[in-house]
């Protein structure tokens, strides 16, 4: 059976425009229901849509309608609707599954702890978010031309951007509750950044860092979290874009060594390789929350930027999990999934590789899964470099209370920390 045909044979409620309810009274009102579709798009596709997922050769997009031949997501009352991404040998349908494109799949939970239970009988690292279906995203019309990842960089090598390996080291120690860092003259061990309180402290600690450096810290309040920004404008006023190199601050219930304080670490050792260089863009380095229920964090940056104007000048550089490499090969990821011109990103890290000749090689991926997926929404460059999660090395420690900085390679994590230094120089040069 077609994939779409599995989904059509499931759970057939809420699939009309409207629906009958009969009261207690026996009175029957009609009800008007969303009529939510999926289906399966080109790159170039500019249709609207609540939610939009990237393949390595399409993108899977959740829409209003079923007007465009899309199927008809029968979502149960009491149930919402989650997406998540199946490792490439994972076959098995999920319990209310209702679409399935590649490792992309739809499905309905009552909730996020039964959504976590339902993925996790498929695939271990399952990470489903919900899919939200409140607000129609407006994609960019942009000719293929355009889009296509094949435009050269044109990298240009910047003398003695050189990260610090030895403060880094310190810098996740520090971030991960392996020393004690002082906050407001306390003393204190970051055993997690899960609690509200603990990411205050470690925002604060960040904050500390980036101000040393020069750089101009803000933080973005959104209705759930937080965000951090530093920021360093460009040296001439008249260049207005933006180069945001991010990772995530939260963890789970874990020190989060690798899932993703090597990310924040990487970006912050970048800064410190980066900080005395005149850059052509303004470059922020942005630590976002909440990535773990959801790209939440970055989701409310991405249109706080919309709601600005600002997302049309934006570049995005994510950094996720650089410290895991088991075999010490040198294998990681730089995911641009085709999108737009995200392409030239990854073009840019490789050139910054060759060039520093560090002994790093290139998996292909493609995910969704990580904070530059909220800026692909926005039709806007984004890629993140990863370890070798997709391709078979990822760490086991993921999500585990031994994600902890005694599983971290330090040399694969000073390779990938200076090829993001050099890349990032270059692109702002």
């Amino acid at each position: 059976m077609s994939k779409h045909g599995r989904a059509r044979s499931g759970l057939q409620l809420l699939s009309m425009s409207a629906i009958l309810m009969t009261t207690a009274c026996g009175e029957r009102h009609e009800i008007a229901t969303q009529r939510i579709s999926a289906r399966v798009v080109s790159k170039s596709d500019n249709t609207p849509f609540f939610a939009r997922f990237a393949t390595e050769t399409s993108r899977v997009v959740v829409q209003d309608s079923d007007n465009n031949g899309g199927l008809i997501l029968n979502i149960p009352a009491g149930h919402r609707l989650f997406f998540v991404e199946l490792n490439n040998k994972s076959t098995q349908a999920l319990t209310n599954e209702l679409f399935r494109e590649d490792r992309v799949v739809l499905f309905s939970a009552r909730d996020d702890r039964e959504a976590f239970i339902i993925a996790g009988e498929a695939y271990e690292f399952a990470h489903p978010q919900e899919v939200q279906t409140s607000e129609l995203k407006f994609p960019v019309a942009r000719g293929m031309e355009q889009r296509s990842p094949g435009t050269k960089t044109n990298f240009i090598p910047v003398a003695n951007v050189k990260v610090d390996g030895r403060q880094m080291h310190e810098d996740l120690e520090s971030l991960s509750g392996a020393r004690p860092i002082t906050v407001n003259g306390q003393t204190v061990t970051l055993t997690n950044r899960q609690s509200a309180d603990n990411k205050s402290k470690a925002r604060a600690w960040l904050r500390a860092n980036y101000e040393a450096m020069g750089f101009t810290v803000s933080e973005q309040t959104y209705s759930t979290g937080i965000n951090l920004v530093a920021e360093k404008r460009a040296s001439s006023q008249a260049n207005d874009k933006i180069f945001v190199v991010s990772g995530h601050l939260d963890t789970v219930a874990t020190a989060g060594a690798d899932d993703d304080g090597s990310g924040v670490i990487s970006s912050l050792t970048v800064a410190r390789a980066i900080k005395d260089l005149s850059l052509k863009n303004t470059i922020r380095f942005v630590a976002f929350d909440e990535e773990e229920r959801g790209l939440i964090g970055s989701k409310a940056y991405a249109k706080e930027l919309a709601r600005t104007g600002e997302i049309s000048k934006v570049t995005v550089f994510n950094i996720e999990m650089t410290g895991y490499d088991s075999d010490s090969d040198g294998a990681f990821h730089s995911i641009d999934c085709d999108e737009n011109t995200s392409g030239t990103l990854t073009q840019a890290v490789m050139a910054a590789i060759s060039s520093d000749h560090l002994a790093l090689t290139k998996v292909a991926a493609c995910t969704n899964r990580s904070d530059h997926a909220a800026f692909w929404d926005y039709d806007r460059p984004a890629i993140v470099i990863s370890q070798n999660f997709f391709g078979g090395d990822g760490n086991p420690c993921y999500h585990r209370t031994c994600d902890t900085v005694q599983k971290i390679n330090w040399d694969y994590m000073t390779k990938m920390t200076q090829a993001a230094a050099s890349a990032v120089a270059a692109m702002n040069q």
